[in-house]
């Protein structure tokens, strides 16, 4: 077939229609060819790849960390003849650019550390929620019932308390894997279906991954992935 023959076959194509219309879409063009070229030149540099897929290991583990962990964590990213300098020109400019925030001397934490903007701004949007939300709401208990709490740690005991008899809209529960935090939340939900009908709350829980949910669901509560 010529190019105009396969251009017009695709084009009846439901499939390459559906997708065509979202690549305009996207890119807010009515001209398919436009459209994929914006996208194109949208894309990332070998090094703007390596320092994107390396920024959530380090911040899986603090939110802020030294260039010379970004440049290592790049580096282990990186595509063939991509080497330091690259990653570290790339570094500076994300700098200059404000994708990258610097921070000359954070106390107790140390110095020369960068924190990437788009997290600080989702830690600033969590925490103005949260005070936003500041004894906003009726508790859903006045006193969590002492037998539901009895095979819980002092820590479990204190977040289910915080949870259940909180005037806050919000609150957070932080805690490595393995702490017990489904096993805390397991009381939690007890106390609830302890409740009137007409005072319950709905329960629903969202989680990154399908083991997440299924633990979530082992603690009684109506769970499903954030993607569904």
């Amino acid at each position: 077939l010529d190019e105009t023959r396969t251009a017009e076959k695709l084009a009846r194509h439901p499939s390459f229609t559906v997708v065509s219309e979202q690549i305009k879409a996207r890119a807010g063009e009515t001209s398919l060819e436009t459209a994929i070229s914006l996208q194109k030149t949208g894309l990332h540099t070998p090094a703007q790849q390596a320092i994107h897929l390396a920024l959530p290991v380090l911040e899986s583990k603090n939110l802020a960390f030294s260039m010379v962990d970004l440049l290592t964590e790049a580096k282990s990213f990186a595509a063939e003849g991509t080497g330091f300098t690259e990653l570290g020109g790339e570094i500076n400019a994300q700098i200059k650019r404000g994708d990258l925030l610097y921070v000359d001397v954070a106390k107790g934490y140390g110095t020369g550390l960068l924190v990437s903007r788009a997290s600080y701004e989702a830690e600033k949007s969590i925490l103005r929620h949260i005070l936003e939300g500041k004894e906003a709401v009726t508790p859903l208990m006045e006193r969590v019932p002492g037998e539901l709490m009895e095979t819980l740690t002092s820590g479990q005991r204190a977040a289910t308390r915080m949870i259940l008899e909180t005037s806050d809209r919000f609150t957070v529960v932080q805690g490595y894997a393995g702490v017990g935090k489904t096993t805390q939340f397991r009381a939690v939900m007890s106390a609830v279906n302890m409740l009137p009908a007409s005072e319950r709350p709905r329960v629903v829980g969202l989680g990154p991954t399908h083991r997440a949910v299924g633990e979530m669901r082992s603690a009684g509560v109506d769970a499903q992935t954030l993607a569904s």
